[in-house]
């Protein structure tokens, strides 16, 4: 286990004392709870700067329930990525691309209006 992956893990197990082995079963818990982790893991992905701990944010949502993930995602994302961001804006759009591609469009549309032309940029860059 590297540095990045031992920060992820001790900022998950600080979400109630949720266990961060216990991803894969994020639906079971009460939403309160599972809606933290996620937003942990979605800031983890879309938020950081270093190449690791975007994967490793990427690898986790990709163990979760995908029903139950794409009936929390968009919620949880509006509450911390910010859609005016290029580098937050992309990260997302590549992890949609990868963990739950019925939404990517959604995203996309998102971005599209924007007033920042790097984000307008991305959104053409993901379109289908």
């Amino acid at each position: 286990m590297d540095f990045y992956e031992q920060t992820l893990m001790n900022n998950i197990n600080q979400v109630s004392n949720f266990n961060f082995s216990d991803i894969k079963n994020l639906d079971k818990y009460p939403l309160e709870i599972s809606t933290r982790v996620l937003k942990t893991l979605i800031e983890s992905a879309c938020l950081s700067q270093n190449y690791r701990s975007i994967e490793l944010g990427r690898e986790k949502i990709g163990e979760i329930d995908k029903t139950w993930l794409k009936e929390h995602f968009i919620d949880v994302v509006n509450s911390c990525v910010k859609f005016n961001d290029e580098w937050e804006y992309r990260r997302l759009l590549e992890l949609v691309s990868v963990t739950l591609p019925d939404l990517k469009q959604d995203i996309v549309a998102q971005g599209i209006n924007s007033s920042n032309g790097e984000v307008r940029e991305a959104a053409m860059d993901f379109r289908e």
